[in-house]
């Protein structure tokens, strides 16, 4: 049986690859419908998600996430709510490194220091 700290540092490493292949590769992100961790955890307003037990908040308030959906509907699609989102110019190729970052730097070193 998988435990808490293997199962969720498989899921992120998967979520660092999700934003390393929008940052890098044309990736898509499509919300939680391609999120790993968001599969596992949405469900349940993310309760037991390293990324809410690091910030404190569900949906990845307060992570770089916040600021790529921000730019994503302000910049590229005012109109929809959530969708099909890739890079489509500098600041979103940042913005993506920042999560991919954020997830690599912050969430796997926190679930590996688990016991």
């Amino acid at each position: 049986m998988i435990n808490y700290r293997e199962r969720n540092l498989r899921l992120a490493v998967l979520s660092a690859a999700k934003w390393l292949n929008i940052a890098f590769r044309g990736g898509v992100d499509e919300g939680t419908i391609n999120c790993p961790l968001c599969q596992y955890y949405s469900d349940d307003e993310c309760i037991g998600c390293p990324v809410r037990n690091i910030v404190g908040e569900g949906w990845c308030n307060r992570t770089p996430y916040e600021a790529w959906i921000k730019h994503q509907k302000s910049r590229h699609s005012p109109q929809k709510r959530i969708g099909l989102f890739q890079v489509q110019c500098n600041e979103c190729f940042e913005l993506a490194k920042a999560e991919a970052r954020f997830l690599i730097f912050k969430v796997i070193p926190w679930i590996r220091s688990l016991k």
